[in-house]
């Protein structure tokens, strides 16, 4: 009979682990998954930009930190049975509001502010069941514990973080290319009853064991130092994150496969870290340090190599998030106070996606965060090796010295290449130090200070940020030509001796892709005055093809590109060529839907993002809204330049559904017309009628033919992931 009791003992242990292991995979697959599916349901309305992820991140931070409050405060002051029908009646109240969307009647996003409004769409779509869910981690490990005080409830973090890892696997390569958007959030929703079910199960069993409780135990206080450090260790990766997706994504079109790469390393440092063994962390400490430097190297060297920024700049994530979430495991406290460690834990994530995704952007001219918040990550490894008041001293005595010295020569010589070239021979010195098996401490104090000045110092160039670009002008080394860069992109070029109406260059020459098929839509009317809209202002280079009487109007989203456009001082187009031209603010989907039908007889689609072509422009109701704003025998053309993805195939799907003839056309330039800020061109086309198609086919354009395995891409449907992979398989193979 005793031998019968402990098996079923033993035998209802397995069950509750088994159920509550479960519930908390479950939880997290479901926090993770609607991270990707709901930001995607907001693209069509602000666009690809970088930003657009970065915020997201931080109000799902936000609302983490929210959920680890509230389990925190039911744990502490209300009785667990009390707890349990409170968590219950809010997780069944978040049910009601599923599925979810963004709907027209919560109106456009203001021109200034979009950062608050993409905040309150989140909580009010979305807020409430990730609040539900994001309790449950510490929820169900407290609820375990106080049921059964046998059971190690810190190995179910583990559970959590392959939940994660598992919705973030799945959905760029599972859930996105077989379910479209509708349907993910029906899933979701069913998702999301079937967790309640498993909750009233785990419910079930921490009610019927809270006789084991020990109510005598008594949770030891934690000071201010440790909480501090908890909230550091958790900060420093959690803005790295964020900044380190912003730039890798600048390139490519926002979309799951670049935003949940950087985010699985980042979880998956959780699983190996959060475990026993292995304690030695010097080893991630150097990495540390090498990712410091490869990545400021690169920042100030200006490599724009997609996949060395990409490698760089995962590196990054998994050295410091690994170091990081080492020392937090390390200093947990006991299964008591775990709610207590995952709040701070949490609060700190969320004060460093705060300081990459809404602080930094508005203190910076330039994307700082990212290396400084390695530099950070750094410091921190670099100050918990050091030990004892006096090497504290030498530490801060390092800095000091260093800061005092870079500020004197910077002040002494204000010319930018005088401090860029300091800034290279100290890092070129300091790669040796930092692989050095032991350092000073004076001199790791040197080191991170001379980091610090190479960081926070933007030299020599004339760089301006908003909520949707990061811009820099700047004048070639010759001083012939001035250009505006985002990203790695030149987004147009002007000579700077033009005395005269300046000429249109890089994408936008007449003989290249661009040029060609307005002189097919000029072909098509030789007597009329034409109407012409373009989306993408870059710098103005489209208002000098104007001629005559043309009517021109230009849609743009970023104030600060129309604030560079106008400086006549900086670039003189629109000065020269467009004073008069309209410009109309705002998201291209919107602004232009408010125009009359067939209002335009030529209507180019130029909306980059560095290298990337915002994907809500090309999906099946986007063209079907600029295609009924284009006059019968007009033109739709697109800028489908791109060093990643071929947008021609998407296109000419899209163009089979509507029954249009698609063409394109590739314009490529020689070495020595590329130095003349001559740019090799690719232009998608839709003809609207015969004689524009006719047009296109006289000025050099090839009728497109959709490939068969082409998916239409459309609002509820978008895979940006396939188009990646599909485009390096082919640049592999091509000749």
């Amino acid at each position: 009979m005793t031998s019968l009791a402990f098996a079923r003992k033993d035998s209802s242990g397995i069950t509750k682990i088994l159920v509550f292991g479960f519930s908390i995979f479950l939880s997290a697959f479901l926090i993770f998954s609607v991270q990707p599916i709901f930001t995607k349901v907001v693209l069509p309305t602000l666009g690809g930009t970088p930003a657009v992820w970065s915020v997201a991140m931080v109000v799902f931070q936000g609302l983490l930190l929210a959920g680890y409050l509230y389990a925190h405060l039911l744990i502490r002051f209300l009785p667990l049975r009390a707890a349990i029908g409170v968590h219950i009646a809010v997780t069944c109240v978040a049910f009601l509001i599923l599925p979810f969307a963004v709907t027209p009647d919560w109106g456009e996003p203001p021109q200034n502010g979009e950062e608050i409004w993409l905040i309150g769409t989140f909580i009010k779509a979305i807020g409430l069941p990730f609040f539900a869910l994001a309790a449950n981690a510490p929820l169900l490990q407290a609820w375990l514990a106080a049921s059964d005080r046998r059971i190690n409830v810190n190995h179910f973090y583990a559970a959590s973080n392959i939940g994660s890892f598992a919705a973030l696997f799945a959905y760029p390569f599972v859930i996105e290319p077989f379910v479209n958007l509708p349907q993910q959030s029906i899933g979701w929703s069913i998702g999301f009853a079937a967790f309640i079910v498993m909750l009233v199960l785990c419910a079930t069993f921490a009610w019927r064991g809270e006789v084991e409780r020990h109510k005598s135990d008594a949770v030891q206080p934690t000071s201010w130092g440790l909480r501090m450090r908890w909230l550091i260790l958790a900060a420093v990766p959690s803005g790295l994150l964020i900044a380190a997706t912003a730039s890798i994504q600048l390139d490519v079109s926002g979309g799951p496969i670049l935003w949940l790469l950087p985010l699985a390393i980042f979880l998956l440092t959780f699983v190996f870290a959060f475990r026993d063994g292995h304690e030695n962390s010097k080893l991630w400490s150097r990495m540390v340090r090498a990712s410091a430097i490869f990545a400021l190297v690169i920042g100030v060297i200006e490599v724009h190599h997609f996949a060395v920024i990409l490698g760089t700049a995962l590196l990054a994530v998994l050295s410091v998030s690994m170091a990081c979430h080492r020392a937090l495991y390390q200093s947990r406290p006991a299964s008591g106070e775990l709610t207590e460690f995952y709040l701070f834990v949490s609060c700190g994530g969320f004060v460093g996606g705060l300081f990459a995704a809404l602080v930094a952007p508005n203190v910076f001219s330039w994307t700082a965060e990212y290396q400084l918040l390695i530099l950070m990550a750094a410091l921190v490894v670099s100050f918990n090796g050091i030990t004892g008041k006096e090497d504290v001293r030498k530490f801060g005595l390092g800095v000091l010295l260093l800061v005092a010295v870079v500020g004197l020569a910077a002040a002494m010589h204000p010319n930018g290449r005088f401090a860029l070239n300091i800034a290279m021979l100290i890092t070129a010195v300091t790669l040796f130090a930092l692989f050095l098996k032991e350092i000073r401490p004076v001199v790791q104090g040197i080191i991170m200070a001379a980091l610090f000045a190479i960081v926070i110092l933007p030299y020599g160039s004339d760089v301006q940020r908003s909520f949707f670009s990061v811009l820099k002008v700047k004048d070639l080394s010759d001083s012939s030509y001035r250009i505006l860069l985002h990203g790695s992109t030149i987004h147009g070029a002007q000579r700077i001796s033009d005395d005269y109406r300046p000429e249109p260059l890089t994408y936008f020459t007449s003989e290249g892709a661009i040029g060609r098929s307005l002189t097919a839509i000029r072909e098509t009317r030789p007597n009329g005055p034409l109407s012409i809209g373009v989306v993408g202002l870059g710098i103005g280079s489209m208002a000098c093809h104007s001629r005559g009487n043309e009517q021109w109007t230009f849609f743009e989203i970023d104030p600060l590109v129309v604030r560079i456009a106008k400086d006549s001082e900086r670039f003189r187009y629109l000065s020269d060529c467009g004073r008069s031209m309209p410009i109309i603010m705002g998201d291209a989907r919107l602004t232009v839907k408010k125009q009359p039908a067939q209002a335009y007889d030529y209507l180019l689609l130029d909306a980059f993002s560095s290298d990337a072509i915002p994907s809500h422009l090309i999906t099946k109701e986007a063209v079907d809204m600029f295609a009924s704003r284009v006059t019968n025998e007009g033109i739709l053309a697109f800028n489908t330049t791109n060093r990643y993805i071929d947008v021609s195939p998407i296109l000419a799907k899209i163009g089979e559904a509507k029954g249009l003839d698609v063409y394109a056309l590739y314009t490529k330039e020689p070495v020595e017309r590329m130095l003349e800020m001559r740019t090799s061109v690719a232009v998608t086309a839709f003809a609207m009628g015969p004689a524009s198609a006719a047009a296109l086919e006289r000025a050099g354009f090839k009728k497109l033919t959709p490939r068969p395995s082409q998916e239409l891409w459309t609002d509820h449907y978008t895979n940006v992931t396939a188009e990646i992979i599909r485009g390096k398989i082919s640049r592999m193979f091509s000749p």
